[in-house]
């Protein structure tokens, strides 16, 4: 999360890029992100907790861009950060579910 931050906030001019669209670039650190704290809240209860908590993290920061210069918020990139937490979390689901059906 911290570098989700420090990233999200960071002057245009001093933002790396990777060469990808900008909405794939979020949908890849929110599915990363998520996928790094997917398996340490197990309870659906702690994962909804995550869930809502970096959906409006990602709300959050595309707002806080209105004050770094060389940015601009957009709602479809907090759409595309949460369409990678979802995807991922979906993901995470599916494989804790086939996980425990094959060790049963």
């Amino acid at each position: 999360m911290l570098a989700i931050t420090i990233l999200s906030l960071l002057p245009g001019s001093l933002r790396p890029h990777t060469n990808l669209p900008g909405k794939m670039e979020h949908a890849l650190a929110y599915a990363l992100t998520g996928a790094l704290l997917f398996f340490g809240y197990v309870t659906p209860r702690e994962r909804l907790i995550l869930w809502c908590g970096l959906a409006a993290g990602s709300a959050i920061f595309e707002l806080l861009q209105n004050f770094a210069p060389g940015r601009s918020p957009a709602l479809t990139d907090s759409l595309a950060s949460i369409a990678g937490l979802t995807f991922d979390f979906a993901v995470g689901a599916l494989a804790g579910r086939a996980f425990q059906s094959s060790s049963s």
